[in-house]
């Protein structure tokens, strides 16, 4: 319950009285963080689950780093130290490009494959300039779930080094619909392979741009922040270029694609959905936990990190999008991001999956609505306000795209949950089951639109 006006005031004045008495200023922001976080609390007319409050361990555990003497650090961790991974590195001068039969192949008893690039070649590079590596969990088909990984989001040095808001280095995914030992996984059941777009640009998979925060403020650290998610995807793109290479070579009619992702990640997939119809003729989009509610601020850090120009480049933004883009003004994935893409894709199936009251969106709708950290939680504070009307905002977002395309459908779980297709919880039906899902679980209903979701049908001209 969000907190009283009087309230609210009380806190951001005892906030301002206490930072003058504060010279550590990265103690200070983390903080202020805290206090946002303590005051983005689940709706009390639904019922959230146990340690589904937005505190700082949940949120640690959201963006997959840890809690170290109160203070949120990301140490980044050598990719070979992910020993229940095999690791293949790409070579493309010596003909291996570690494709999909050869994993296949080789795989073992690892959980799955952690794939270098091409040093080479590639532009990939983590937020903090650590590299970049994706994953591949090959099937018993060639179909491909292609998944944005999700991990938080962070635009300065405040969100990204102060105080990490996001992944900004490597990590693997494990657990959930990429446990491939669990035979009630609707992934395995379909025979999917899932390529994994892995985050750890902080960006949304939108950013394409250097950041050099000033070196007074980074106390010694890495000073040069890199957003470069959009080589990231690339990178990733090519791999599954070369992958429907091999294909066509033997049978062009042999694969499928979808495209998921949890967080940051379904806004990533948002973002990349009518890229990967018109490139790769994906079929079916499964959404996780993050719908596209953002403050209008939001617009100023897509236009920051260089976004605008990768809309124009690559993306096929038209010119009025990539105007308000410029202006700062791109914060509304109803009105321009996914509205549009179901528009005009009638037809093409399209899932989702959250709760009625996922804090962690809340949180991340009031962090991305200013950055005047200075004035502390006043200037965030018209946004409290704002991230109490999720659970309606959520509902007629839904509503609005079954309205404009009836092959979209989605799955509600009355809690304040966040993420679920990446989580071992999947498989736990009391945490999961949607309380109007009649008698269908989310297992159900995920398996049902993977595996039985009529497949779109392309025109000629779409296949152009």
């Amino acid at each position: 319950m969000l907190r009283s006006l009087s309230a609210v005031a009380l806190v951001v004045s005892q906030v301002a009285d206490a930072a003058s008495a504060r010279a550590d200023p990265k103690q200070e922001l983390h903080e202020f963080l805290q206090t946002v976080q303590d005051m983005v609390v689940p709706n009390p007319t639904h019922a959230p689950l146990p340690g589904a409050r937005a505190d700082i361990n949940s949120l640690a555990e959201v963006i997959g780093i840890n809690v170290t003497s109160s203070l949120l650090s990301v140490q980044p961790v050598p990719i070979d130290a992910y020993t229940d991974f095999a690791v293949c590195g790409i070579d493309l001068a010596s003909g291996q490009d570690c494709n999909m039969t050869y994993l296949r192949a080789n795989q073992g008893a690892s959980k799955g494959w952690i794939v270098r690039p091409d040093p080479t070649e590639t532009k990939a590079i983590c937020n903090d300039g650590t590299p970049f590596a994706f994953q591949v969990f090959p099937g018993s088909t060639d179909n491909v779930m292609f998944w944005f990984q999700g991990g938080g989001g962070c635009y300065n040095y405040e969100t990204c080094r102060a105080v990490p808001v996001a992944t900004i280095n490597f990590r693997p995914e494990d657990s959930g619909i990429f446990d491939f030992s669990n035979s009630e996984n609707p992934v395995v059941k379909g025979g999917w392979s899932i390529i994994v777009n892995n985050y750890c640009s902080g960006d949304l998979f939108l950013g394409n741009t250097t950041m050099v925060t000033n070196s007074s403020d980074s106390e010694g650290e890495n000073s040069t922040i890199h957003f470069r998610g959009v080589q990231n995807t690339l990178e990733v793109f090519g791999y599954y270029d070369r992958h429907l290479q091999g294909l066509n070579e033997t049978n062009p009619t042999s694969h499928r694609l979808s495209v998921s992702g949890c967080s940051a990640g379904s806004l990533g997939a948002q973002i990349w959905n009518d890229y990967m119809v018109q490139n790769y003729r994906a079929e079916r989009t499964l959404l996780d936990s993050y719908i596209g509610m953002l403050p209008e601020y939001f617009g100023v850090f897509v236009r920051n990190l260089g976004s605008c120009q990768v809309g124009e480049d690559i993306l096929g933004w038209t010119e009025e999008m990539v105007a308000v883009c410029n202006a700062g003004g791109l914060y509304s994935f109803e009105n321009y991001v996914y509205g549009p893409f179901l528009k005009s894709h009638v037809g093409y199936p399209s899932g989702y999956l959250g709760s009625f009251d996922d804090a962690t969106q809340k949180l991340f709708y009031v962090l991305s609505s200013s950055d005047d950290y200075e004035s502390g939680v006043l200037s965030f504070a018209p946004a409290f306000g704002e991230s109490q009307k999720f659970t309606s905002t959520l509902f007629g977002i839904l509503d609005n795209y079954t309205d404009i395309n009836a092959a979209s459908t989605y799955y509600l779980v009355d809690s304040a949950m966040h993420c679920f297709l990446p989580r071992e919880s999947l498989y736990n039906a009391t945490l999961t089951t949607a309380p109007h899902g009649g008698e269908q679980s989310m297992l159900e209903y995920i398996d049902a639109f993977l595996n039985v979701a009529v497949t779109p049908l392309y025109t000629e001209e779409d296949k152009l």
